[in-house]
């Protein structure tokens, strides 16, 4: 994605009037068609206030993708703690430079793809670090919609810690013939503060992002996102923000994403 060409000056500017309106639109949400309502749908909805994982709604791994190198997904760095879902990384023993998986991180994903025309929305804190914190919707037959993939310390482009990053991504015929939208929207904080993310897939051609309750873009999907998806919560490595090393995964905090709270809601 290509970075928005904005001076210094009128970064700093765009930054200080968000910060001034965004109280103004604290308590908006998407509003569904005239005459309909919004209903909570509680198998992927959370409030994370247990001491543990809710595996009635939630299994702790990717429902069908081990990771991605020089990761894999691993159960132990997904807990719950002090009311929030924590996703975090360890280091592995072995060599850096020659093996392939050095590294695992957390991921949780819903039992079933349940996740069709709807609002969805999680409040997120990104791990201060190179890693991808993301919230995303997807199934392995060809649809993706990530809804908040955010690099709060990214090594080879820091201004990405102050941008709320979204994508779809259709891939019927595979990865290799994908077609994609994508956006970004600049925060008043660092997305290492808390934010909620949020999309609204009003049909099978158009999902609306929203960003602390803010409208921040409008995607026209390139293929048809007709078929209920699986809901995911990860943190995974990326090559172009640069990898962190073995030793750094020991200091926790640094290396741990948190999810306040998820909620979903269908139209009436």
């Amino acid at each position: 994605m290509k970075l928005p060409s904005m001076s210094i000056s009128r970064t700093l500017l765009f930054l200080f009037v968000s910060s001034l309106l965004l109280p103004l639109c604290s308590t908006a949400r998407a509003r569904p068609p005239a005459g309909q309502n919004w209903v909570l749908n509680p198998h992927l909805s959370d409030e994370f206030r247990s001491e543990r994982l809710d595996t009635s709604k939630w299994r702790p791994k990717h429902a069908w993708y081990a990771g991605k190198p020089p990761s894999r997904f691993s159960e132990g760095d997904v807990w719950v703690e002090g009311g929030s879902l924590k996703i975090g990384a360890t280091p592995l023993p072995g060599d850096q430079q020659t093996a392939k998986v050095w590294m695992t991180t957390g991921c949780i994903s819903s039992l079933l793809p349940i996740a069709g025309f709807g609002y969805y929305e999680a409040r997120i804190k990104a791990s201060p670090s190179p890693l991808d914190s993301a919230f995303f919707l997807q199934i392995r037959s060809g649809q993706e919609i990530d809804i908040a993939e955010n690099f709060g310390g990214s090594r080879t482009t820091p201004a990405l810690g102050w941008q709320a990053r979204s994508h779809t991504h259709w891939f019927p015929n595979g990865y290799r013939r994908e077609n994609d939208t994508d956006s970004l929207a600049l925060l008043s904080v660092p997305n290492t503060e808390w934010h909620v993310y949020g999309v609204w897939l009003q049909n099978a051609t158009t999902a609306i992002f929203y960003v602390d309750n803010r409208k921040v873009a409008t995607h026209h999907l390139k293929g048809r996102f007709a078929k209920p998806m699986y809901m995911f919560f990860d943190q995974e490595p990326s090559q172009f923000q640069g990898l962190p090393k073995p030793a750094e995964l020991v200091d926790k905090p640094k290396f741990t994403m948190q999810v306040d709270w998820v909620r979903s809601y269908v139209r009436t």
